[in-house]
């Protein structure tokens, strides 16, 4: 019975868990996101966030079962068993298995094999150190008692809670705002050399630091440097700021001018139709990534950044 209960307890954690991630669920970096996918623009930002966002939630989780189960004299294993087997396999062993059948020939299926079984083995981690630790923070942790005592009172909090937060919250950032952090951290020797290069290859500069935005806003330095590590075991791929497709991997300055040559259309001046409105570069550079949300930011950026009004 002790170990029954442990395991339904691990099953309803890990559906816990998965309520939160349907939460706060996103894409990246599999894939693009565009700017309305709030979660994924602010776990791109910095490496520290998204493992916050994708494992936090799991060590929280994690420590409070170990509690409970002490608490009620129940084996820890079956718990953490049944949390990491019904999490994982809902999300990153899943997709393991959709890779194996539905990308035989796709080239980033190596790469991404190998994410989503590291990111299951940092699950299991994630719960192993819930249950080093967990004896030890156990004064932290409320039990169950304790927390039926007190719901009232958190239910009142969080209602309290969630009206200050609504009413101080700082509003989400503007379009130009995320450029200007962008141009801050690409830095302006990266941004001349770009434009500079444009220039000498009679290539419209104002494109060519649309993608090379757009791309590092997808695709931050943090990133890159994993791509670069990930390059050891899997020579080809995207690197660089312009997320290039290279035979190996190569810095920012060689992905523009590899960007530049092999893909020098898409950074032709946008034409001008009879109207004498806008062009949407997306037209031009679909080619060089079909992502929609690409495009979409591309066309934005572009539009608002460099168009004279």
């Amino acid at each position: 019975m002790t170990m029954a209960g442990s395991a339904g307890a691990g099953l309803v954690a890990a559906l816990a868990l998965n309520l939160i991630y349907r939460r706060i669920q996103s894409e990246w970096p599999q894939n693009y996101f565009s700017l309305t996918d709030y979660w994924s623009h602010v776990k791109a930002l910095v490496p520290s966030r998204y493992i916050v966002f994708r494992f936090g939630p799991i060590v929280l989780v994690g420590i409070f079962g170990v509690r409970q189960m002490d608490a009620l004299d129940w084996p820890v294993w079956p718990f953490a068993a049944v949390t990491f087997l019904v999490h994982a396999g809902a999300t990153s062993l899943r997709a393991v298995w959709r890779i194996m059948r539905f990308r035989r020939s796709d080239e980033r299926r190596g790469p991404l094999l190998v994410l989503h079984l590291v990111t299951s083995a940092a699950v299991a981690a994630c719960l192993a150190a819930a249950m080093l630790v967990g004896d030890r923070l156990s004064a932290l942790v409320p039990d169950l008692e304790s927390i039926r005592d007190e719901i009232w009172a958190a239910l009142l909090g969080s209602m309290l809670t969630f009206a200050f937060i609504r009413s101080t919250r700082a509003p989400q950032r503007t379009l130009a705002e995320i450029v200007a952090t962008q141009r801050r951290r690409i830095g302006p020797e990266l941004l001349s050399y770009a434009r500079r290069a444009a220039a000498e290859n009679g290539l419209d500069a104002d494109v060519v630091e649309t993608v090379l935005l757009v791309e590092s806003i997808q695709r931050p330095q943090w990133f890159r440097r994993l791509e670069g590590l990930k390059g050891i075991l899997f020579r080809s791929g995207s690197y660089g700021i312009m997320q290039v497709q290279a035979q190996r991997p190569i810095g920012d300055r060689a992905s523009i001018d590899l960007a530049l040559e092999i893909h020098h259309e898409a950074f032709r001046t946008p034409s001008q139709p009879d109207s004498g409105h806008y062009a949407p570069v997306s037209s031009q550079l679909r080619r060089y990534n079909g992502s929609p949300a690409f495009l979409e930011l591309a066309d934005d950026v572009h539009g608002e950044v460099y168009l004279p009004w």
